[in-house]
């Protein structure tokens, strides 16, 4: 048996190749979009649900192999075992710099933006610069900008 929403999507597939008389193809290709995006958050739920689950469990299973100082254990064909790997983050970013640097590690320091932060400021400078096409020709050199397109969608 089929999920109902994935039984209605394969119905309005089924209706772009081979229309309905009276359908407006627009219509009928909107539709399927609103389909797919109200199962794919349905899905980003149930997934986001089953990963808390999993979490959770997996919490408790190394807790219980912990407290009875069990480091691996062989289930079917499967071998679990506990695991502790760190995750460090900088605190004093200038210190960590000059430490890596005294000790010979500076190697692993990179210069980075993140993706958000430049998208942030190329979206200011070009609202700020929209009337000055030198300046935003300035940038074309620079940096390669991809223009995601995609269909907004909220309550009418």
């Amino acid at each position: 048996m089929t999920d109902p929403m994935v039984q209605a999507i394969l119905d309005l597939k089924d209706r772009i190749k081979t229309p309905v008389e009276g359908d407006n193809p627009l219509i009928v290709r909107i539709k399927l979009f609103l389909a797919i995006l109200a199962y794919t958050k349905l899905l980003k739920k149930q997934l986001e649900t089953a990963t808390q689950e999993k979490e959770r469990w997996e919490a408790e299973v190394f807790t219980l192999m912990f407290n009875e100082d069990i480091q691996n254990l062989k289930i079917d064909d499967k071998l679990v075992y506990r695991k502790v790997e760190p995750y460090p983050s900088i605190l004093e970013e200038k210190d960590f710099f000059e430490f890596l640097e005294e000790t010979g590690n500076d190697g692993i320091i990179k210069r980075t933006i993140h993706p958000k932060t430049l998208k942030g400021w190329y979206d200011s400078y070009i609202e700020l610069n929209k009337d000055n096409e030198e300046a935003i020709a300035e940038l074309e050199p620079l940096l390669k900008v991809f223009e995601k397109k995609s269909v907004g969608v909220r309550k009418a």
